[in-house]
């Protein structure tokens, strides 16, 4: 576990390495918010993803 205190410097900077793709965030899969419930069962049984979970507001 990672304890960290981010300010929006420091998120601002990762912002920044993401775009230039410096930073490429492990995203295993994203799912709308209707979906969640589903995507959430589903990670619980199959164990460690690959990637975060997304879950989009749309």
């Amino acid at each position: 576990m990672v304890i960290g205190k981010p300010t929006p410097d420091l998120l601002t900077k990762v912002a920044d390495m993401v775009a230039v793709g410096k930073l490429q965030p492990a995203i295993g899969k994203t799912v709308s918010l209707s979906d969640a419930i589903p995507a959430l069962t589903a990670l619980e049984q199959h164990g460690t993803p690959k990637g975060k979970l997304v879950i989009t507001w749309n």
